[in-house]
């Protein structure tokens, strides 16, 4: 009984192994990056260029612990502005989702907030970052 079992198990992966790789000679190759950019063009999701998608692993060790926000000039300034810590926490989100590209120009660019940073967040890329993906969206 378990050797029928062994064989029948055996011939069903054999069957389908074979009809996958038949179906990957004859299939019609497809633009596929195409297609996703169309898809998702309405959404103004568009491919991240390589250097940023290797720093993003970098922006996310952010544990919003606010210390960036006591050492930061311009939200002393205003402090019902955008907080460097909010920036870089919803940068975790869907960046369409969000307007807060009103509040990247606020940023003074003088990185006091990063060398306090006890995690040691590129805030300054974050900011240079969001800066590149709204001119990306108004093109």
């Amino acid at each position: 009984m378990r050797t029928i079992k062994k064989l029948m198990s055996l011939a069903f992966l054999g069957y389908h192994f074979n009809a996958h790789i038949i179906t990957r000679i004859f299939r019609r190759k497809r633009n596929g990056l195409k297609a996703f950019l169309q898809f998702y063009q309405r959404d103004q999701i568009r491919p991240l260029p390589r250097e940023w998608g290797q720093k993003l692993p970098s922006f996310s060790a952010c544990t919003q612990c606010r210390v960036c926000d006591t050492y930061c000039a311009k939200y002393a300034e205003n402090p019902h502005g955008m907080a460097p810590s909010f920036l870089v926490g919803c940068l975790s989100r869907s960046l369409t989702d969000f307007d807060l590209f009103a509040g990247v120009p606020n940023c003074g660019d003088c990185t006091t907030c990063e060398k306090h940073c006890p995690q040691s967040v590129p805030i300054s890329e974050v900011m240079r970052f969001m800066k590149d993906m709204k001119q990306q969206t108004t093109d």
